[in-house]
C-alpha cells in the first residue's frame, strides 16, 4: 500500500487487515480508493447483475465508515473480467469528474504486463502500433480494419519486451487509448496473442522445459498507474504526481517462473 501523495492535504487512511471482500486494498484517502482486482471478477456488474468490484467496494465503504444509504463509487476506468491489477475508484463526484477528464486528455499512464506467444518472433523488442479497430458485437472481440472503416476507432499501443524464453515473451505494454480488449487485440494482430487468450488465438498449454504448462488464465496484469491526484495539491498549488503499483497475482508469478521469464521493471513514467 502506498501512503498519501506528497503535499496532499488529505491524509491517507492507513489500512492493515481491512479491505473490501476478496480485494487487496492498495490505497485509500478521502477521494480515492485503489484495489488490486483479481482475475475472474467483473469491474462493474453487467446486464445480468451479480458480483463485481464496484458492489464489493460500496458495501465495504458503507460498513467501514458507517454510511447510511448508498456510498459513492465512481469507476472511471475498467479492467476486463480476466485481467488482474490496479483499479482506481473515485470516492467523490469531484474526483470522478477530474479523473474522467484526465483520462480523456491522455494524462494518465497505465502499464500492463503480458505474457505472449511468439514462436516466430513477430513481435519486435520495442514498438508502437496505431491501428483502426472495430468491435465485433456478437463475438465481443476487436479486429484490425482499414483506416476510416465505419464504426472503427483508432487504438494506440507501445510495448517493450522484458524477457524472452523460447516462444514465450514477457511484454510491458502502455496503451495510449482505452479501447475494448485493446492490448489483447493489438498484440494478437502483431502475431503475438496472449497466453490463455483463446478468443484471440492464444494457447492454453505451452512447453515449459520438458513439461507442458497449462495456462491458468489470460496472462494480462495491470501492473501500475501514474496520474496527478485529482484533489491533492502541493504547497504551490500544483496537482501532485502520484503512482501506485499492484503486486503480481500468485498464478501470474508462478507462470512466469515456470517459463523462465523475468521482469526487472515495469513501472509507468510520471504523468
Amino acid at each position: 500500500m502506498t501512503g498519501a501523495p506528497p503535499g496532499s492535504s488529505d491524509r491517507a487512511t492507513q489500512v492493515t487487515d481491512e479491505a473490501p471482500e476478496g480485494l487487496d486494498l492498495l490505497y485509500l484517502d478521502n477521494h480515492l480508493l485503489v484495489v488490486n482486482k483479481p482475475a475472474g471478477l467483473l469491474s462493474q456488474a453487467d446486464q445480468a447483475g451479480g458480483d463485481c468490484v464496484a458492489a464489493r467496494v460500496a458495501a465495504w465503504l458503507r460498513s467501514r465508515f458507517d454510511k447510511p444509504g448508498r456510498a459513492f463509487v465512481g469507476l472511471v476506468h475498467r479492467l476486463d473480467r480476466n485481467t488482474s491489477g490496479v483499479l482506481v475508484v473515485a470516492r467523490t463526484s469531484k474526483a470522478a469528474s477530474r479523473l474522467a477528464e484526465a483520462f480523456a486528455r491522455g494524462e494518465i499512464a497505465k502499464t500492463y504486463l503480458a505474457i505472449a506467444w511468439d514462436p516466430d518472433k513477430h513481435l519486435p523488442d520495442a514498438g508502437h502500433a496505431r491501428q483502426w479497430m472495430l468491435k465485433h458485437t456478437g463475438a465481443r472481440a476487436m479486429r484490425a480494419v482499414a483506416p476510416g472503416s465505419p464504426g472503427a476507432q483508432v487504438a494506440e499501443l507501445t510495448w517493450e519486451v522484458l524477457s524472452r524464453k523460447g516462444a514465450c515473451v514477457l511484454v510491458s505494454c502502455r496503451p495510449h487509448t482505452g479501447r475494448f480488449h485493446q492490448i489483447r487485440a493489438q498484440l494478437a494482430a502483431a502475431g503475438a496473442p496472449l497466453l490463455g487468450d483463446v478468443k484471440y488465438g492464444g494457447p492454453t498449454e505451452v512447453p515449459a522445459g520438458r513439461k507442458t504448462l497449462r495456462v491458468p488464465r489470460v496472462m494480462l496484469h495491470a501492473a501500475a498507474i501514474a496520474l496527478r491526484h485529482p484533489v491533492a495539491r502541493s504547497d504551490d498549488g500544483e496537482a501532485v504526481p502520484w503512482a501506485v503499483s499492484a503486486p503480481l497475482p500468485e498464478a501470474f508469478a508462478r507462470t512466469m517462473a515456470a517459463l523462465g521469464l523475468t521482469a526487472a521493471r515495469a513501472a509507468p513514467a510520471a504523468p
